[in-house]
């Protein structure tokens, strides 16, 4: 993985999306306790995540078949820009119904920036560097998912909302500088070529032609979508069930997601060896179903370090899972349509992880939380080993067609 380092245009790209997403996790604390304090209303809240997460469905494709028609790294550093003045304008807001707003905006540009980010990494390193590359992205993903939150509330603390916010528009100017220093050889399009491949809708259907005919990837993206909606449940479950525990609640919900984050920083770490020892189909559903053991197995127990322990266990089969998830889209997919694809699946996964959450929140009004997040366990490993199932027979079929 250190060799990776070595690639100045992957280490730029890294640098740049680690800091802005730092930042992203600081500004996250203070959008949410700004906005409770303004509204004092819980489902304000809530409505605010779903104004982020309707975005996710419609413009991850819409980023992508951006990012795979223009310069995505020009695209990258407008949606920098944009997102650093969003934020500052958080500073001057006394309003709710602005945050909803700008946070719906925010969030369209999160999600072109995705597309184009996903899109562009296989522009920069080799076929052989992808699984590197996308493990570090997702170590850094972790630090910054337990480090981020307490930053943000020291700075809340100690300087209060406007710093939070300067500080996460910074980041997004620090991005668009290490972008700048990127060496990117953007080849324009052929107009004649763009208008013989047809608009948005044609491209689209494309991208989607080619996920039907691609078996393996198919089967890969649906355990992912199963894992991102019943995953939804276990995020909406930590914070209650954390009020059960004889500590102080912020405390005990902040030690579980840190040793989460703790746990997929482990399992990104080692996913390029274990790879290579068990290949990427059984290594994807084993992670899978780890994941989904530890975090259902989390909510059954008295003893919070037992919790804990299993808490910091999915988030191992979490971090394995992830990686190669990305790694897969990227290797199989064809550079003329992968931003489409990448952007496609991953907001697919975010809308679905969302509507899990909303589906755990209703539910937890009539259930007790261990019996949702056990359904939510025994969902994911059933249909894990269904398209486990599959893609061992797409594996069998290609090497009796290669034999042949």
């Amino acid at each position: 993985m250190k060799n990776i380092l070595q690639n100045k245009n992957f280490f730029l790209l890294w640098l740049g999306q680690t800091v802005s997403s730092a930042g992203g996790w600081i500004n996250y604390v203070g959008l949410n306790v700004l906005l409770y304090q303004i509204s004092g209303s819980g489902k304000l809240l809530g409505a605010f995540f779903v104004a982020r997460l309707v975005p996710a469905l419609f413009f991850g494709p819409i980023g992508g078949y951006l990012a795979d028609r223009y310069d995505k790294r020009k695209l990258m550093i407008i949606c920098d820009l944009v997102r650093a003045l969003l934020v500052l304008v958080f500073i001057f807001i006394t309003e709710s119904y602005v945050f909803f707003i700008l946070g719906f905006f925010l969030s369209v540009f999160d999600k072109i920036y995705s597309s184009a980010s996903g899109a562009i990494l296989p522009d920069l390193v080799n076929k052989e560097e992808l699984l590197s590359a996308n493990s570090l992205n997702r170590i850094s993903q972790s630090v910054t998912t337990v480090i981020g939150p307490a930053i943000g509330g020291f700075l809340i603390g100690s300087w209060g909302y406007k710093v939070v916010f300067a500080f996460d528009s910074l980041t997004f100017f620090f991005s668009v500088v290490t972008l700048l220093f990127i060496k990117y050889a953007y080849i324009p399009k052929d107009p004649s070529e763009i208008k013989k491949r047809g608009g948005f809708v044609f491209e689209i259907k494309e991208a989607f032609g080619f996920m039907a005919v691609s078996s393996a990837l198919l089967s890969i993206a649906f355990i992912r979508f199963f894992d991102g909606f019943a995953s939804g449940a276990f995020n909406t479950v930590f914070p209650v069930f954390s009020t059960g525990v004889p500590v102080a609640f912020g405390t005990f919900y902040g030690w579980l997601l840190s040793f989460y984050g703790i746990g997929t920083l482990l399992g990104s770490s080692f996913t390029g060896k274990m790879r290579k020892k068990f290949g990427t189909n059984g290594l994807y559903c084993v992670s899978t179903i780890i994941m989904a053991v530890g975090l259902g197995s989390a909510f059954l127990f008295e003893n919070p370090i037992i919790s804990i322990a299993c808490i910091a266990i999915g988030g191992v089969g979490e971090g394995i899972s992830s990686v190669i998830f990305s790694t897969v889209i990227m290797e199989v997919t064809p550079k003329e349509i992968l931003g489409k694809i990448y952007g496609t699946l991953n907001s697919l996964v975010w809308v679905l992880c969302g509507l899990g959450m909303m589906t755990a929140g209703f539910c937890l009004d009539y259930v007790k939380y261990a019996v949702i997040t056990s359904f939510a366990s025994i969902l994911i490993i059933v249909f894990t080993l269904i398209f486990g199932l599959r893609l061992a027979c797409v594996k069998k079929q290609n090497c009796n067609s290669g034999a042949n």
